[in-house]
């Protein structure tokens, strides 16, 4: 299964936001919003990252960058799709979504797999 390996948004994401010992798991590019959206549907492409700690959407542009996180232990829901070709994950919290589309059918089932495994188990559950 062929993963990202680079990603401008993600080298950002390292020197801007990534905490001390934090972990990155997985990441892929896509964007968020919809491709002809404005104000709060305004597509931005950009990187998902995955981190033993939380979930971040990270874009950074020419005039600024849009960061959106959700910390792991407040996931309550996952859901993913796929039509012509675009791979849609949602995630849910108990007051908020974040809706993350990509073209990479491997990395949309990675990251839903790394989540669901990690959010969904007995044992994180416990650890929760």
């Amino acid at each position: 299964m062929e993963k990202e390996k680079y990603s401008s948004h993600l080298a950002k994401f390292k020197v801007l936001h990534q905490k001390q010992n934090e972990e990155i798991k997985l990441f892929a590019d896509g964007y968020i919003g919809s491709a002809l959206g404005t104000g709060n549907e305004q597509q931005y492409n950009g990187t998902l990252i995955i981190t033993d700690r939380r979930v971040a959407f990270f874009h950074i542009g020419e005039f600024g960058d849009i960061f959106k996180t959700v910390p792991l232990n407040t996931i309550t829901d996952i859901k993913r799709k796929s039509f012509l070709g675009h791979r849609t994950i949602q995630i849910s919290t108990a007051n908020n979504s974040l809706t993350f589309k990509t073209f990479s059918k491997d990395c949309a089932m990675s990251i839903y797999t790394w989540l669901q495994g990690q959010l969904f188990s007995p044992v994180s559950n416990a650890a929760r």
